[in-house]
């Protein structure tokens, strides 16, 4: 996690990302808009409960807005967590924590987001995941990868792009969770990976 913090502080301090982990406001909107489709889509109707890992400033927060009826937020960076603690320090059911809890503070999930990107040597999704799903019990998990299908971001140190099929594969072993669904609409360099525990909303009953 140090390493990953320090990568991140050298991004802000060139410009590239701002204190929510984002370089453009306009790739967060969509990135936010994206995880309300696949939410409506695979999740029953209503409010949701959200774990969002590495949330930043907890900005889906703020744009799930009514959508949501609790909301955990993990950030590691410090500064990002502070600013999140008290934007949201009087809003109910909104929880900012440093580390994963052992416990979910507020139950089972009905989906866990990560919305900031996996790609680097000092990351290791698969084990995140195992321990988040372990902890929050979601329904639904979104999250952002960078792809070694397409070029993204040559000479960033410590670069790790993964591959969709094999990742998903990993992924879908670790939780132990039979569907998936990859999309690569959002960015060209990267991935979504969509893992829905049970049945799907085009299956039909026996």
């Amino acid at each position: 996690m140090k390493a990953v913090r320090q990568w991140y502080r050298k991004r802000i301090a060139r410009g590239e990302l701002t204190l929510s982990g984002w370089s453009r406001r306009h790739s967060q909107l969509l990135r936010f808009e994206a995880n309300r489709i696949y939410m409506e889509r695979f999740l029953p109707q209503g409010k949701w409960s959200v774990a969002d890992f590495w949330c930043g400033t907890a900005d889906f927060r703020l744009f799930m807005g009514s959508r949501i009826s609790t909301y955990c937020g993990i950030e590691m960076r410090r500064d990002a967590r502070d600013f999140a603690k008290a934007f949201y320090q009087n809003t109910p059911g909104t929880l900012i924590l440093q580390e994963v809890p052992e416990t979910s503070p507020f139950g089972d999930a009905d989906v866990l987001v990560a919305n900031a990107v996996y790609g680097f040597d000092c990351q290791d999704p698969v084990s995140d995941f195992k321990a988040l799903a372990t902890v929050f019990k979601p329904r639904l998990v979104i999250a952002d990868f960078f792809s070694r299908l397409r070029d993204c971001e040559p000479g960033v140190d410590g670069y790790r792009p993964f591959d969709p099929a094999a990742l998903a594969d990993e992924m879908r072993r670790a939780i132990g969770w039979k569907r998936f669904v990859v999309d690569h609409s959002f960015m060209p360099h990267v991935f979504t990976l969509v893992l829905i525990k049970g049945e799907t909303p085009w299956e039909k009953k026996e």
